[in-house]
């Protein structure tokens, strides 16, 4: 997909256009395609699995607490797939 060229003016200024910018946990590109959004979203879910792995070996944290942890992060999981599907 081309790049959209917008040409905005704030008072007598030109705003400057940038490719891509993050707004409200999402990025924004100026392409206007959200590939870049979804690979950011899912590299800071893999970061957070990847820090979760002391949990899950650890043996002072109790199996109830290991299972809580677990189902909010599906629960987070799911609201961020929510929002990546409105966008798309």
């Amino acid at each position: 997909m081309s790049q959209i060229e917008l040409h905005t003016e704030i008072g007598n200024s030109e705003v400057k256009q940038v490719q891509e910018f993050v707004s409200l946990g999402g990025t924004i590109c100026s392409d206007a395609t959200c590939d870049k959004d979804i690979s950011r979203r899912i590299g800071i879910a893999s970061g957070i699995a990847r820090s979760l792995e002391k949990i899950w070996k650890a043996k002072d944290v109790s199996k109830e607490t290991k299972v809580l942890i677990y189902k909010y992060s599906i629960s987070i999981s799911i609201s961020i797939s929510k929002s990546i599907s409105t966008l798309v």
